[in-house]
């Protein structure tokens, strides 16, 4: 985890130092993003022995799986070009029922109009999430677009829509009673979510 956010730090560092070596007005900004997360695709493989009757058992699949879940991020960045800027983001995201995560990522956005303009976007973000009940690290993808608007010369507000992936290592569901496989018999739990997400990000 510090390893991590000494690496996104430094990250920024270098676009901070590659901005002043060509004469760009870098500016920092933080701000708040909440916004509505839809898993709408789950992938799975199970690897377990079966606890009855000894047997190995291999189960994978892809399969519609819809859940609604909350998001809520932090964000600090800067504004390094006139049409670009990366930020770090952390906080608090439901990733499937039951399923919550502390998502830390960094994120890079290409603003078609000046950053501080009113206009579309497209972002990428890419980073980790920690979970409070078990030894795992979720890996967080996301790519989308929006529309910037301007409500101040400082301040403004983007409306946001993409799609989202992201890793874990669930509880394997038995095939008999709906429980689940004891974790002593499991070899290898895998899924990665799909997700639609809609947000809204405020830019001080």
């Amino acid at each position: 985890m510090k390893k991590l956010i000494i690496s996104l730090l430094a990250f920024l560092s270098c676009l901070v130092s590659s901005a002043g070596q060509e004469g760009r007005d870098v500016r920092f900004f933080y701000g708040l993003e909440w916004g509505y997360s839809a898993v709408v695709l789950i992938s799975y493989h199970y690897n377990y022995t079966d606890p009855e009757d000894g047997y190995r058992v291999d189960v994978k699949g892809i399969d519609p799986n819809y859940h609604s879940n909350g998001m809520l991020y932090l964000r600090t960045g800067l504004e390094f070009a006139r049409h670009l800027s990366a930020s770090l983001n952390l906080g608090w995201q439901g990733i499937k029922q039951d399923t919550r995560i502390i998502p830390v990522f960094l994120r890079e956005c290409y603003h078609f109009n000046e950053n501080r303009d009113r206009g579309a976007l497209i972002y990428l973000s890419q980073g980790i999430g920690l979970h409070k009940d078990k030894q795992y690290l979720s890996f967080l993808g996301q790519f989308g677009g929006g529309y910037r608007i301007a409500l101040s010369h400082k301040n403004s507000m983007d409306l946001l829509l993409g799609l989202q992936l992201c890793t874990d290592a669930p509880k394997v569901p038995s095939r008999e009673n709906g429980s689940y496989i004891p974790n002593e018999f499991i070899r290898s739990s895998k899924a990665c979510y799909g997700a639609i997400n809609l947000g809204i990000s405020i830019s001080f």
